[in-house]
């Protein structure tokens, strides 16, 4: 029998090329609760070109043709999609209730300023995947945010009034919570999760 949702929960994702870590917590995010960490696919593997739409060609490395890149964009957003309406219900069937999303990328580089052709290609990809789970947000009426890696950290210190160190010893209790593997990518996934749970 699926619960009502009524307990706020948001998701977090540490976005990668095809693919991204979730955790999602659960309030009150003065004290959250760690309800899952896991992977989850943002590429069909049926449709290499969805996994890196902008590699026509590695070696030596070619652009892809912008029929390819229109297709592999499609496939992603519809595999995003999918991922994010699944998660949120499952929360809702855990008696939650999602109230935001997220996501924390490496970097947010402007392509247009980068001149190897190769690297401009890794750039496109990563702002893709960011922008097909921005997209998922909304399809579940729920808002999305971007944080830098480098940055999430001060940003939750400062929003939740936190130090460092009791920052540090929250992200490391999570992961004794779930378990391996809780590595940097999941602790960023957690800070993304709680700065959207803060709102």
């Amino acid at each position: 029998m699926v619960q009502r949702a009524t307990a706020p929960a948001a998701l977090g994702f540490r976005v990668r090329t095809g693919r991204a870590i979730v955790v999602a917590l659960a309030a009150p995010p003065e004290q959250p609760r760690i309800l899952f960490r896991r992977e989850v696919e943002l590429c069909d593997p049926a449709v290499p070109e969805s996994r890196q739409p902008y590699h026509g060609g590695i070696m030596p490395f070619q652009p892809a043709s912008a029929a390819v890149v229109r297709r592999g964009r499609k496939v992603a957003e519809k595999v995003a999609a999918s991922a994010m309406k699944q998660l949120e219900s499952e929360l809702i069937a855990s008696g939650y209730k999602l109230l935001g999303v997220g996501l924390v990328v490496s970097s947010n580089p402007d392509p247009r300023r980068l001149g190897n052709e190769h690297i401009r290609a890794h750039a496109l990809e990563g702002i893709l995947f960011r922008e097909v789970l921005e997209s998922g947000a909304r399809a579940c009426r729920v808002p999305a945010c971007t944080f830098l890696e480098r940055d999430a950290f001060q940003q939750a210190a400062e929003l939740l009034h936190l130090r460092a160190a009791s920052l540090t010893r929250a992200l490391a209790q999570f992961g004794a919570q779930v378990g391996r593997p809780w590595r940097a990518w999941e602790k960023s996934a957690a800070l993304g999760a709680w700065l959207a749970l803060k709102g």
